[in-house]
Order: C-alpha cells, then structure tokens, then sequence
C-alpha cells in the first residue's frame, strides 16, 4: 500500500511537469516514449499521456491521428537491412491514451496524414492519404502515392491515385458523404506573371485541389490559383521569397484544406495568403474571400475575427444567410515568411458569416486558446464532434482541437470548459490532424500470442509461462481466455484463466509450464469473437535458465493476479519472506532510478502514461518480464 501511495504521489508530480513545461521532457533517447510489445515487436507508436480535469464529461469515442516525423528530412522507411519498428502511419488511440490500432506495418512505416472515420452509405470507412515521399520500390509495395478507403475490418475498399506530374502535397484527402468522389490537394510548377512583384515572371508552385471520382479516378473538377480566377501572386503575405531573385520556386499560395458547398462550390483555405476563399464550383472564380494580408477580404470583420497562416477550414452550417465556419488560427509561420511574425499561441475559432448584411460581415462566435500558451507555427485542425447540422448543434458541441506538435490536443465542452489533454511523451513525432469519434472494428487478421519461460516465484527451478496477446485493431474485445496444453503435443486443451482486458497488449502469468496454448478474444457480452492460433512456449534463451529474476516473476505474479472463473487456475499471491524481499528489491530499484535520473520526472510521466489517473492499480505490465523491475 505505501508503495502505491509513493507511486501515485509521484504520478502527479509527473503530470504536473508534463503539462507545465513541455521542455523537460523532450529528451528519450532510450526509446521510453515509444511503446514495446513482445506479441509486435514491429510496432513501436508513440505514448500518449492523458491528462482528464472532468473525466465524466469527456465525449466518448477513439482518436485517430498519423503520428510522422520529418516531412522531407529523413527518410521513415528505405529499405534498411536491419529490424526498423514501425512509428508512423496512421493510428487509433482510446479514451485513455492506449493503443487500439497501428497501420504503420501494413503501411511501410510511411508518413500518412488525413486520417479520419467516416460514415459512408450507412457503413462505417476510415480514409487517409500516403504521399509518394520515401516509398519503397519493388513488388508488393503499396502505390507511390494513394488515397486509402478501409472498411471497418481495415480492409481496402478502394485506392485514389494521384496524377504524377503533380507535386507532393498531402494536407487534404476527404471521401465526400456520398463516397462517390474525393477531394484532395495538389501543386503543379508554372510560370506566373509576375509584373505585382517587380518581375516580369516567376516560378511558381500553383497549390490547387481535384475532385475525383471514387470508381474510376478521373478528375471531376480542377482548380489552381491563377489570375483567371481571380488570384494574384502579388497579395501572398510571404514578404520573404516574394520579391526574392533566387531560381527556386515560390510557393505563393499554399493550400492546405478544401471543403465543399451544398450548391456545388468550394471552400479552400490559403495558409500564404492567410485567406479563405469560396470557389464556383461552375467556372472555378473567386466568390469571395475572408480574410487576407492586403485588405482584400470582402467581409467587415470583429476586432477578433482575423488570422493568420491558418489551417483547416470547414463549413459547419450553411442555414439562408448564415454560414458558420471553423479556421485553426495558427497565428504565427514555422519560418517566420511575413506579418504576424514571433512567438504568438494559435486559436481555434468558431465563426459567423452574415451574407445578408451591406458589406457581408463576419463575427466570432466560439474560440479555444491554446492550454499551455505554446506555438502551433504549422499544421493543427479542430473538429466539432457528433452531428452537427444547425447553429445550436454548433454552440453546444463539444470541440476537440489539435495543436499538431507532440500529438498536443485538447477536448472542450459547450460552455468551452477545457475537459482533456493529451499528448505524445515526447517531441519527436507530431500529427498534421486529429478526429475523434466512437468506432466499432473486427480485424481480419486474428490475435497473437506469445508464451514465454520465467522462473516460477514459489519454486526457482520450475517454470513458470507469461503469456502475452494483442490484437491489432480490435475495439470490441473486453476479456481474454486462455487455453494451455499440459502434453506435449497441441491434442487436449483445457481452460487455464479469465483476464480482463488492458490497453494493446494484455500479460497473464501462469504459475507452471505450459508446453501449447492459444487464447480467445471475449467481447463484452462473453462471445468468442477471434481466437489466435496455438502456440508453444518460446525457448529459453540459449538453453539455460530465463534472464528474468525471482524478484522480478514475483513482482509479475502480484501485478498479472486473476480471478478465478470456474475451474479456472486461480493465481497464488507469494507469502511470507519472498513477499518482503520482493518489495524491498524493487523499492531499491526505484530509489535508483531517482539518483541517476537527478530528481527528473521520466518515471512518474511513464507511470501517468500507463495509469491513466485512477487506473494505477490496474498497471500492466507492456515489457518483458526481465524489465519488470525498473519499470515499476
């Protein structure tokens, strides 16, 4: 019990420093912040620590983000020889901040970005875009670059492709309702007129958007931003490389979200023109704009209604003359092009449009500041979660906004009360969008079992089985049975023990040799809903006697305790001296782990990571058994 209570003292203080200083925690280089699972060793996804001030009123559903690296920098997968673990990809995440589904196996460990549910014809789907940026070459690759529809067992329904004389550009890719056409951005090289500008022409990456055809991929409607329709090159706001005489091309525009009108038109969003415009979906001209750097919006704006370098606007409501939109308000630029320039905390911003009023006006009606006054100087998005379908549904959804870097989002109620926070354990990966909603998955492919050797705690020369399983995607899964053979052969199984489910990988430690086992995923009405294959217990490292001490069995035994359900083995608590020394061995470890760590906060940040603030009696163990010690 003191233990417990050390433990969740040191919890909050973990917590505490995560959220109020981001900078101490930035430094991982053992890998800590990366999850291990011995069932797949090939997935290695980012933490997540969850922070709930009002547990109880936090929407429910999963979040699905697409954990990624450096966008040009370095390469997530080429091909190396030796074992990479996959970071990257898209990735389903629980309320808890747990691990639900990791794509970046199947994926190649590609970047990924625009990675939603949907619900498409009354079926649920879950789309995303992978570039052609590090793609591996060869036969059984996925497509250089491809927009992804999967159905609910993650299979693929159907493949985008992207004309490849157009660039890279990867910021939208969103299955209309209907699922009969996509839309997605593009850039293409052309010459502009550059008279605006003091030259007489300039290179330039036209950053436009498609609509195409689900069935047949061919290209619906096309647009790019040009004088015909009504942009010029001489009202972007990148002061920088405007006037530059370098050969290189600019990118004067800069789409980076595109949503799409009842009428057929289309809402585009124009982070270097820090402008949103509203696109005929007729001749492709300018409607109108929002916003701008040189006064050119057509809008009499509140005093708190421009922004800057934006993200992500979507059409909420269109009710007569209303139109309600979201905008992400990055406020500042990663590279600091043109004005505003500095340190400035970006909003998410709710707004009004009145098409009626002489000039058209626009009037914020929700804002979500930043949490911990941090920058988002690129990417981020919000989303207003449940249906929305009219101005009240707007005022009182519950919105969850993405600040981009770290994986940082946060949830807020009606009244705008912040709810939740969470975050990657560290700064090495970010997510260019975020979305959350309930979501209900049966994978095809069945869980995996691993039974490992350990030292029995009651009988040092006897062995006793960890048994490990996961199931990659599963959402439905409550309990786990296990199932063990006590011949040596897989003929006669009987059951062994009931677990209940916790986060990716569930651990159960059977106190005796298990030469075959398999497991059942139990869903939460007690129904066989996936059964992986049997397995027989790995061999003991060359030979000899498991790396894994009796402490460390010990201290498995007491945290992989189940109840019994039957005849179901009922796992013995150690008694007397062994009991004592146990926690004496690992009290010392821990006291360790604070001398070298110099009061730092890692091990209470892992221990808020794998608790979720009232779970800590629940805490499992995701290593192996080996490193049960210096884990707790």
């Amino acid at each position: 019990m003191a233990f417990r209570l050390v433990r969740l003292g040191l919890l909050a203080i973990g917590a505490y420093a995560l959220f109020d200083d981001p900078e101490s925690w930035r430094q991982y280089v053992d890998g800590s912040d990366l999850h291990q699972f011995v069932t797949r060793p090939d997935i290695a996804a980012p933490r997540y620590s969850v922070i709930k001030h009002r547990p109880d009123a936090i929407s429910p559903g999963y979040y699905f983000v697409t954990p990624h690296g450096a966008l040009s920098k370095a390469a997530p997968y080429a091909g190396e020889p030796h074992f990479v673990p996959c970071t990257n990809g898209p990735h389903i995440y629980d309320g808890d901040g747990e691990l639900v589904w990791s794509g970046g196996p199947t994926y190649k460990n590609r970047n990924a970005y625009n990675f939603r549910p949907l619900r498409v014809n009354d079926s649920d789907v879950l789309t995303f875009y992978v570039p052609a940026l590090h793609a591996p070459s060869g036969p059984g690759n996925v497509i250089e670059r491809t927009g992804f529809v999967l159905n609910n067992r993650y299979e693929e329904l159907s493949l985008t492709t992207v004309d490849p004389k157009y660039i890279l550009d990867a910021h939208e890719f969103y299955l209309q309702p209907d699922g009969k056409s996509t839309l997605l951005t593009t850039r293409k090289i052309a010459n502009a007129e550059g008279s605006g500008i003091n030259q007489t022409l300039r290179q330039v990456l036209y950053a436009g958007f498609q609509e195409i055809d689900t069935a047949s991929n061919k290209v619906l409607f096309e647009w790019n931003p040009n004088p015909s329709t009504g942009i010029r090159v001489n009202e972007s706001c990148d002061v920088t490389n405007k006037f530059s005489t370098e050969e290189k091309l600019w990118d004067f525009f800069h789409i980076n979200s595109v949503d799409k009108f009842a009428n057929g038109d289309y809402l585009i969003s124009s982070r270097h023109m820090s402008a949103v415009y509203r696109i005929s979906g007729r001749d492709g001209k300018v409607v109108w704009t929002l916003g701008g750097c040189f006064n050119q919006s057509d809008f009499r704006m509140a005093d708190d209604v421009p922004f800057f370098w934006q993200h992500d606007a979507r059409i909420l409501v269109e009710d007569g003359d209303q139109i309600i939109l979201s905008v992400f308000d990055n406020a500042s630029d990663i590279n600091d092009l043109g004005e505003p320039t500095g340190h400035n905390p970006p909003i998410g911003k709710i707004l009004a449009l009145d098409m009626a009023s002489h000039p058209m006006s626009a009037k914020l009606i929700r804002r979500f500041d930043r949490p911990d006054k941090g920058q988002t100087p690129a990417e981020g998005g919000m989303r207003l979660l449940g249906p929305i379908t009219s101005v009240e549904d707007v005022m009182s959804a519950h919105v969850l906004v993405n600040w981009a870097f770290e994986g940082y989002m946060s949830e807020y109620d009606a009244n705008d009360n912040l709810l939740l926070e969470a975050r990657f354990l560290s700064d090495r990966k970010r997510t260019y969008r975020a979305y959350k909603a309930p979501f209900k998955a049966y994978p095809t492919e069945p869980p995996i079992l691993k039974v490992l050797p350990i030292p029995s705690a009651s009988s040092p020369s006897q062995l006793a089985s960890a048994f490990y399983v996961s199931w990659n995607g599963a959402t439905e899964v409550t309990h786990w049975r296990f199932h063990g053979s006590a011949n040596n052969v897989p003929t006669s199984f009987t059951p062994l023990a009931n677990t209940s489910r916790r986060g990716f990988e569930t651990s159960l430690l059977i106190p005796q040799s298990i030469p075959f086992a398999y497991a059942e995923a139990l869903d939460v009405h007690g129904q066989v809903i996936g059964t992986s294959d049997v397995v027989s217990i790995a061999s003991t490292p060359g030979g000899g006697e498991h790396p894994s001490s009796s402490a460390a069995a010990t201290a498995g035994e007491e945290e992989f305790h189940s109840a019994p359900a039957g005849g179901i083995l009922r796992l013995g608590r150690p008694e007397g001296p062994l009991q004592g020394v146990a926690l004496l061995i690992v009290l010392a470890f821990a006291v360790y782990g604070f001398g070298v760590a110099g009061l730092r906060v890692r091990s209470a940040v892992r221990s808020a990571r794998r608790s979720k603030g009232g779970r800590a009696a629940q805490e499992y163990m995701d290593v192996p058994l080996e490193d049960v010690s210096e884990r707790m």
